[in-house]
């Protein structure tokens, strides 16, 4: 960000003297959407999962 004189605070009078260069990242929109499960788990797989890794954890001493 071009104009900003001070890197400790910013001043809302000093907004209008900003400017972007070429290489600087610009925001262009968001979306909010449902999230799309990156596995298909189900919870008979997650239990029997979670109980390998607790058996493998496990040593004689537990």
């Amino acid at each position: 960000m071009e104009g900003q004189k001070e890197g400790a605070y910013l001043r809302s009078e000093w907004m209008s003297a900003f400017t972007a260069k070429p290489e600087d990242f610009s925001y262009v929109k968001h979306e909010i959407s449902e999230l799309d499960p990156l596995l298909s788990w189900s919870t008979s797989t997650l239990v029997i999962w979670c109980i390998r890794k607790i058996s493998e954890k496990c040593t004689p001493r537990c």
